[in-house]
Order: structure tokens, then sequence, then C-alpha cells
């Protein structure tokens, strides 16, 4: 998973954090100052002039290309959202006040992976997860919401049953059954943590006040699944530690 820090909702453009290149997950890009092109609002305009004060914050919207430090990459990845030039701090010897330039990042394209992607994952979950990760900026509610929506076609890959029969009527299956039902099949211990992001993907559903460290968690928590359904990195960390172990050395 993506480190926290590099996920924060806003940063100083001084501070700006190194992404991982979603496109080749090797390299780093960064947001560098000489390459944004900055739009004043027409409010923050207005408002400037309006209250004819030099000090007034100026707002902004941004837009920039960042380039994949791997040269055997160099995609390129675009970045559009606001920013806000205001006083950061004031010296205190000589008064003089501190400005910075604040980013508020709402889209990239292509999405920052905020978990691995592994290519053996059904194309229907990678694309759903990359959804999820471009609404991550915008629309935390349909962020883990859109969480909850994988759940479902992960489980429509493990071929758990939608609909049962009662009564001679059909019924369809809510979610929290159909991970039950993968948990008396499958394993119990992933369906316990599949239940826990379903109160996650819920919140999302039935409120607007759901916090990023709750989708943070509904992320960590989604890898961790996915990883134990489709355990291509696990085989790949146990090939190469046999290798270690048998050579006593990395080769």
């Amino acid at each position: 998973m993506i480190r926290e820090d590099c996920l924060n909702t806003f940063f100083k453009i001084s501070n700006s954090p190194n992404w991982s290149c979603p496109s080749c997950n090797k390299g780093i890009i960064k947001l560098k100052k000489e390459d944004l092109k900055l739009f004043e609002t027409r409010e923050s305009y207005f408002s400037r002039i309006e209250f004819l004060d030099a000090l007034y914050p100026t707002r902004y919207r941004f837009s920039s290309f960042l380039t994949c430090s791997d040269k055997e990459c160099q995609d390129t990845v675009i970045v559009t959202g606001n920013a806000e030039h205001d006083i950061d701090d004031v010296n205190t010897e000589t008064g003089v006040q501190i400005w910075e330039l604040y980013i508020f990042p709402q889209y990239f394209n292509p999405s920052l992976e905020i978990i691995k992607v592994e290519s053996n994952y059904p194309e229907k979950i990678q694309s759903l997860l990359k959804s999820t990760f471009e609404l991550f900026w915008i629309d935390l509610s349909s962020c883990a919401n859109k969480i909850r929506t994988t759940l479902e076609v992960l489980l429509d890959q493990q071929k758990i049953k939608k609909i049962t029969i009662k009564n001679r009527k059909k019924t369809k299956l809510t979610l929290d059954a159909r991970i039950s039902l993968f948990g008396n099949s499958r394993n119990q211990q992933v369906s316990d943590i599949l239940k826990a992001i379903k109160w996650i993907g819920n919140e999302g559903s039935h409120s607007s006040n759901i916090d990023r460290k709750s989708v943070l968690m509904g992320f960590k928590l989604l890898e961790y699944c996915l990883d134990e359904i489709f355990p291509a990195r696990k085989k790949e960390i146990l090939r190469v530690a046999k290798q270690i172990n048998k050579h006593k050395k990395y080769k």
C-alpha cells in the first residue's frame, strides 16, 4: 500500500510527496513548482479587489504534468486540483511574513495506485480498483461505496451465489450473507475481514461524513484479502526466499 503521508488532502509545494509512478511502480513522480500552471479563480480575484488587501489569500486552480523518474518508463501523469497562496509563518525576529503555496490535488490521470493492482486480478476487479483510486481524491463516500461494490464483484468471481430458494421463492442474498457463505466454503479469516470492509463501505453508502482514515483502512484490509485470494505476490516472495536459502544469497 502507498505510504499514507503521500495521500494527505493537501501539502506545501516545498514539501511535495514522492508518489510511485502508476505505470511502472518503480519510478517516482513529484510535483515541482516550476511545472505548475496556476489560474486564479474568479472569486479570489474579485475578493482581493474588494478588500484591497495584499495579504488576502490567493486561490487558484492548477494543472501539471508529472514525469516518471525511471529512465525506462518516463510516462507522464496529469494532475489537477486547487491551490492557495497564504501566510505560512512569521519571522519572529523581523516580523516578515512567510508565504507558502498549498496544493489540494483532486485528479490524477492515470490515477495513483493506493494499493498494488496485481496483473493476476480479474480485469473487472482491476477496473473497479482504479475507479476507487480516482474517487479517493474527490469523494470519500463514493470511494467507500465503490470498495463495497468491489466486494460484490469479488464474490461473483469466487462463484458465491446471489440467490437462495426460500419457501419456493427466490430471495436475493445480502452481501453479509454472501460473505458468510464464502467463509463457510473457503476462508473464514478472509471472510471476517471482508465483513469489516463491508461496514466501511456501508458507512460510505449511508453517510457523507466518512473520513480518510476509515477509507484507507478499507483499502489496507482489501489489499490483504486480494493477496490471500489471488496469491501471486505471496508465491513470488516464497519463491525468492527459497532461492536465497538455497544459494545463501540473493542472485
